[in-house]
């Protein structure tokens, strides 16, 4: 990951994406690539197949400007993206994805990823604060990241 990624906020991000600023893409892989893949592979248990799954998705996101309608919650609407984009593709495959035990410590990304549209709705499903929600995505978003997990999903 480039230290510069690190320094971008979503706000930056999405203004550099609408001005197509080339480097927004780079920076938008350094800092949310492995999270993308990381949703991926939870749902194939299959480098290869997470590998093609995850490449076509980062590849829609910029060939149909997906991310110039989004104004706010980048991150979220990422992680639930990439879950729907791969679902679908592992539906028009017919195959059936793998249940992830170990993956239950994710709990805010998987409530964004299949029952709700916002931090807010999390909070709400959750009955904890939104400061609350937004921390522990913070803590799961960086779990999802460390590239380390992807060994963790394997055992």
């Amino acid at each position: 990951m480039t230290q510069q990624a690190n320094y971008i906020s979503e706000a930056q991000l999405l203004t550099m994406l609408g001005k197509h600023d080339k480097n927004a893409w780079i920076n938008l892989y350094d800092k949310y690539s492995a999270a993308m893949y990381s949703i991926v592979r939870q749902l194939t248990h299959n480098n290869e197949v997470a590998n093609k799954i995850f490449t076509e998705a980062f590849l829609q996101l910029k060939e149909k400007n997906v991310l110039l309608k989004i104004r706010f919650g980048l991150c979220p609407f990422l992680l639930r993206y990439t879950y729907n984009y791969a679902s679908e593709y592992l539906k028009r495959e017919g195959i059936n994805p793998v249940s992830n035990d170990k993956a239950v410590h994710l709990q805010l990304v998987h409530l964004l990823c299949t029952q709700c549209n916002s931090i807010k709705d999390v909070a709400h499903k959750l009955n904890i604060t939104e400061a609350a929600a937004k921390k522990d995505l913070q803590r799961e978003f960086l779990v999802l990241r460390n590239k380390n997990y992807y060994s963790k999903l394997l055992n």
